[in-house]
């Protein structure tokens, strides 16, 4: 998946509505104050900005992994 384009968003009601799952990098949901009825999951990849892109997406690969063997 390229994501070369994409650029971070802040998180909305709206779209916590239409998931089955949410993940944050860094940021507590409690934080954004959001009402959640889906699993939630903090992935504490804080700093992201300031490694390389390669380790980053290793990372992310990683736990996108873990979550797929759970199904």
């Amino acid at each position: 998946m390229d994501i070369s384009g994409g650029a971070p968003r802040l998180l909305t009601q709206e779209m916590v509505d239409r998931t089955s799952r949410v993940i944050t990098m860094d940021c507590s949901l409690d934080e954004a104050c959001l009402a959640t009825t889906v699993p939630t999951a903090g992935w504490g990849l804080a700093d992201a900005a300031d490694r390389p892109i390669a380790e980053v997406r290793d990372l992310i690969e990683q736990k996108v992994r873990g979550l797929l063997a759970e199904r």
